[in-house]
């Protein structure tokens, strides 16, 4: 699999609560499952906020459609 770090155009959520989604996460790190259908379906290992600074974040699974990805920067 190949490892990527996915920057995104906009938040890709907000919470209203505190939970086990990071506020404003707008850099991923992980590794790609899936590519197609208009996005890419990654591995999150790492969430980081727009300065790099590492959030608290379970990793998961996640699509993220191609209108939200600014960049991705493939590292493998």
């Amino acid at each position: 699999m190949k490892r990527v770090q996915v920057f995104l155009r906009a938040p890709l959520f907000t919470t209203r609560t505190t939970g086990h989604i990071p506020r404003k996460a707008i850099i991923l790190d992980g590794e790609v499952q899936e590519q197609g259908n208009g996005g890419i379906t990654i591995q999150i290992q790492t969430w980081r906020n727009e300065d790099g600074t590492e959030l608290k974040g379970d990793s998961r699974q996640l699509f993220i459609p191609s209108s939200k990805i600014d960049h991705i920067w493939i590292q493998d």
